[in-house]
């Protein structure tokens, strides 16, 4: 029976969850705001709002209003809001208005911006460690629940219908960080 089966299955510890430190980060956007400024903004968009990258790419200036932004979801259905922070208006009031997509690349584009990415990395001699784009969304969702940010406002900025995505896939945790918490207790 299923129950039987269950019972002998090996226990498969998870992956940890992969994230970027603040360091590295500002160490990239730095690395690259001489070369490409667009490219530097970009990883700071991604940073941010942690979207998938496809969402990223395809993000139109009829999508930004003052106070959201709206992404074309994952199965292409409808539209996400998301909600504008100044980070991001910052960013966006940084990239030139010539286009009616807000960053130059077409979605088809990834591969070849993840090799610049992955240059950087290399340049500034961070490990890549299976790092990649989905880290960036992983790295957002974790800063956001150490900010306090309730795993359901989490899920819903990440767009994930299973809350136990989010909290399985998504969130990187720091028994340091809980244990300091437990203290205050």
């Amino acid at each position: 029976s299923l129950l039987q089966t269950k019972e002998f299955k090996k226990k498969v510890t998870p992956k940890p969850v992969q994230i970027f430190t603040a360091k590295e980060i500002e160490q990239l956007v730095n690395y690259f705001a001489p070369k490409d400024a667009e490219f530097s903004l970009f990883l700071r968009f991604v940073y941010e709002a942690g979207w998938r990258i496809g969402e990223v790419l395809n993000l139109t200036w009829e999508n930004v209003e003052e106070k959201t932004l709206y992404r074309v979801s994952k199965d292409k259905n409808r539209l996400d809001a998301f909600p504008m922070t100044s980070a991001l208006r910052e960013i966006l009031g940084a990239l030139p208005r010539n286009s009616t997509k807000v960053f130059r690349w077409k979605s088809t584009s990834q591969s070849r911006l993840l090799r610049t990415l992955n240059e950087g990395m290399r340049m500034l001699e961070i490990p890549k460690n299976g790092r990649g784009w989905h880290t960036f969304r992983k790295t957002a969702s974790t800063r956001w629940a150490e900010a306090g940010i309730p795993i359901q406002d989490v899920q819903t900025l990440l767009a994930h219908k299973d809350i136990a995505t989010t909290r399985k896939h998504y969130i990187k945790i720091n028994i340091e960080q809980i244990g300091v918490k437990l203290d205050k207790m």
